[in-house]
């Protein structure tokens, strides 16, 4: 599904644009390939931020909520309190970070799709 917007476009990137066919299939395609370079960028960002995360805590997010979600761990949970008493603070950045990771590819998906 379409959605008609206006939007204001220079008129010396109309008459650059115009000699090579179509202007609105020509404009489609550059904000196409904007929002994909966009999305790339929020992808790696996050994917350096979790990186960084998961190099800190030395496992993956999903070992670590496995970790401190259960309490037959309790060694896990005394060490990391004295390693790092901010753990909880890294904890939800990292959630944040995989959700807007996730959130991103899920848009870029929809682009490539389209």
């Amino acid at each position: 599904m379409e959605t008609l917007l206006k939007v204001a476009i220079k008129k010396e990137y109309k008459d650059v644009l115009e000699p090579f066919g179509d202007f609105q299939r020509l404009v489609n395609n550059a904000l196409r390939r904007y929002a994909l370079d966009i999305g790339n960028e929020r992808v790696e960002k996050c994917e350096l931020e979790i990186k960084k995360l998961e190099g800190k805590y030395h496992c993956s997010f999903k070992t670590f909520l496995s970790n401190v979600g259960t309490d037959k761990d309790i060694t896990f949970l005394q060490q990391l309190e004295e390693k790092y008493p901010m753990w909880e603070s890294d904890f939800n950045l990292w959630e944040t970070y995989i959700t807007e990771l996730n959130k991103w590819k899920e848009k870029m998906s929809i682009i490539l799709k389209g």
